[in-house]
């Protein structure tokens, strides 16, 4: 592992803290953080489950934002039991949220990566950024 990867842990570290505060604010009540750091879903709020996705580039950088499929994929089971399965993603410029839905998943394609210190290829999951909504400019991923 190189600095690189470090510094991502520690900086979603610090994304799930604004966020959790963010969001039991905005609810007006507690919300669960899973407390594996490797689980495919960061929080629930009852049959609410939210997944925070950290951006370091702003929300109109691409045409699309990706998330893991094994993330989908526990989506999808989820969703068959009766929960709704929300992602956030922080972008520099913004907090925006995606309510999941299959049919807005535009393609699934293995993404390699080398920038954290080894060879990462995994299915990614890639969706239009037009099908995100706007949360909140009161937080980023660099503020």
């Amino acid at each position: 592992m190189n600095n690189r990867y470090y510094k991502d842990k520690k900086q979603s570290l610090i994304n799930e803290i604004k966020f959790k505060a963010y969001m039991e604010h905005k609810l007006n009540r507690p919300i669960h953080q899973y407390k594996d750091r490797y689980a495919e879903i960061d929080f629930r709020d009852g049959k609410n489950l939210l997944e925070l996705k950290g951006r370091f580039i702003k929300y109109k950088s691409f045409k699309t934002t990706m998330v893991g499929y094994n993330k989908i994929k526990k989506s999808r089971r989820k969703a068959r039991k009766g929960f709704t399965i929300y992602f956030y993603f922080l972008f520099t410029d913004g907090l925006y949220r995606w309510k999941y839905n299959e049919d807005e998943i535009v393609c699934v394609t293995p993404v390699c990566r080398k920038d954290r210190g080894r060879l990462e290829i995994k299915d990614h999951a890639f969706i239009n950024i037009t099908d995100l909504e706007f949360i909140t400019k009161k937080f980023t991923s660099i503020k």
